[in-house]
């Protein structure tokens, strides 16, 4: 019997040996992708270095970038903007590029946009903070997200009123103000709506040029300055991506950093029970980014702060046996990387 036992654990003990043996070989072999990865990420940045540096040259202390003295936006614009689990309130109307076809048909009466004189008086916009509907959900993969195009569809509503009138310049004024609080929202999401309402605000002027109106003093931004803009936004989680490694990791933004940063810190926490080995490093290196940072992130900073979410909490046999943890880490690692470079790169270039 007790020999009988012996054998049992002996080939336990080899079985054990071989998969270890198996997950270390494994290892190996997921950090030659993860490395190549962070390689070719660090080869297009240098690549179009020149660009992305002259795109924030552009923007840098633009007064639609910068943020101003003012009290926060929430309480004014989570009056108009819900999450998109419940249905939207408004009219399924505007939608499309033709929103601008059929603008004189259009019955802006039931709308009241009376607060949108209020926004310029407002400094930024937190998603995340007190009043927010989001204040209180977990940051999760599933968790709801805000329906900003209610916002979208009401900056559409505006400058069509304004252009049935026959002078649009004030309605322009006030959706470029809501544009700028968007961008102000430390956010990806929230920064490309804002850049989307720039490109109404711009279609709007080309409407009132074709019909001869008064356009004095209305300077939207060209749509060079719109892709640049939105380069700009769309390039700013490279350094703060689970890929990044120096000199990409450690470029400091002049615009768009916190929004980076937020993405960056997304991507780390919904993870955060799983990251091993460099990747556990990486996430290491991005607490002591936001605990350095002078970005709000109040949503981020209490979830970085908690426990992990359950999110990838259970990640198999593998997860659990000797090295087996970073080869799911690496491949995570890259699957959720994204390609945040596609406003500089080409199709072939793309990583």
């Amino acid at each position: 019997m007790k020999r009988a036992i012996e054998v049992v654990l002996g080939c336990v003990v080899l079985v054990l040996l071989g998969l270890s043996v198996w997950v270390f070989v494994m290892l190996q072999r997921s950090r030659e992708p993860l490395h190549h990865e962070q390689q070719a990420l660090a080869s297009l940045w240098l690549k179009h270095a020149p660009e992305i540096e002259a795109d924030q040259a552009r923007w840098r202390d633009d007064p639609l970038i910068a943020a101003q003295a003012g009290d926060d936006a929430a309480p004014v614009l989570f009056r108009h903007i819900g999450l998109d689990v419940a249905p939207s309130p408004l009219p399924d109307v505007l939608n499309g590029p033709e929103w601008l076809s059929n603008l004189d048909a259009f019955d802006t009466t039931p709308f009241d946009l009376e607060w949108m004189k209020s926004l310029a008086s407002l400094g930024y916009w937190e998603l995340g903070g007190a009043g927010s509907p989001l204040e209180n959900v977990p940051i999760s993969m599933d968790e709801p997200t805000l329906r900003f195009r209610d916002l979208m569809t009401l900056a559409k509503v505006r400058l069509v009123r304004g252009l049935q009138k026959g002078d649009a310049r004030e309605a322009a004024r006030e959706v470029r103000e809501l544009a700028r609080l968007c961008l102000t929202s430390e956010t990806i999401l929230g920064a490309m709506v804002g850049v989307g309402i720039t490109g109404f605000e711009r279609g709007a002027y080309e409407e009132a040029t074709r019909r001869g109106h008064d356009t004095a003093g209305w300077s939207p931004i060209s749509q060079a300055d719109h892709t640049s803009l939105k380069r700009v936004i769309g390039v700013s989680p490279t350094p703060f991506v689970l890929l990044a490694t120096p000199p990409v990791s450690t470029v400091v933004l002049p615009v768009g950093a916190c929004a980076g940063l937020h993405e960056g810190l997304w991507q780390a926490h919904i993870g955060r029970v799983l990251w091993s080995g460099e990747i556990a490093d990486r996430v290491a290196g991005l607490d002591r980014q936001l605990a350095k940072s002078t970005c709000r992130l109040p949503r981020m900073r209490k979830a970085w702060a908690g426990s992990p979410p359950p999110f990838l909490a259970d990640h198999g046999l593998l997860g659990r046996l000797p090295f087996g943890r970073e080869v799911v880490t690496n491949q995570m690692a890259i699957d959720i990387a994204g390609n945040w470079m596609r406003g500089y790169t080409t199709p072939r270039e793309a990583p």
